[in-house]
């Protein structure tokens, strides 16, 4: 599983990491790896999260589909789809 690699805001932590947060990569570096739920329908993938998206997964697990990004489907343009499904991402 390839996930966006660059400095982003690694670099402004000091911390060592070549990968983002999978919820959302402007989250910055992820800290852990934990099957988060992705969807409302439950749907649920392991993904590199960042520690307030770990936090979030622990504690509410239906929390984390708001947290995702989202990008407009480049198709309709009227709808917006997870950015690991328009971006080959996590």
């Amino acid at each position: 599983m390839e996930a966006w690699r660059g400095p982003g805001r690694a670099v402004l932590t000091g911390r060592a990491s070549n990968l983002c947060c999978g919820v959302n990569p402007l989250h910055g570096p992820a800290e852990h790896r934990h099957h988060v739920r992705v969807s409302a329908e439950g749907s649920r993938r392991l993904l590199p999260v960042c520690a307030p998206c770990r936090d979030t997964a622990i504690a509410d697990p239906r929390g984390i589909p708001a947290r995702l990004l989202e990008l407009p489907d480049p198709a309709l343009g009227n709808t917006r789809l997870p950015y690991y499904d328009i971006t080959d991402g996590p």
